[in-house]
């Protein structure tokens, strides 16, 4: 099992960013991503690197927490994304597409 740890992001300027969170490996301290989407994120990052395989689990804990705030299979959350296709409702849906996620970044 894989623990992440999830911070509020700072902006250049030392600020909090209103909307990204940055996901630490829990065992390491790396950081691998800082984004809206930590969990998924995070699994695909484990996941293209090798650190993780498909059916591992991964946790994901807020900073100064004692329980998780959920968890998943590496590879189910990599293959998900969020999306607004309305601007009014979030859903999370099936990746059909990496290269839609990758030109969020």
């Amino acid at each position: 099992m894989l623990r992440i740890r999830i911070t509020p992001a700072r902006g250049r300027n030392g600020e909090r960013h209103p909307n990204r969170l940055t996901a630490t490996l829990d065992e390491s301290g790396e950081v691998l991503c800082s984004t809206e989407t930590p969990l998924l994120d995070a699994a695909r990052v484990l996941l293209t690197s090798g650190k993780a395989g498909e059916n591992d689990v991964i946790v994901m804990r807020h900073s100064g927490s004692d329980h998780d705030a959920m968890r998943a299979k590496v590879g189910v959350a990599a293959g998900l994304m969020r999306a607004e296709p309305d601007r009014g409702r979030i859903r999370i849906m099936k990746v059909t597409n990496f290269r839609v996620i990758w030109a969020q970044d």
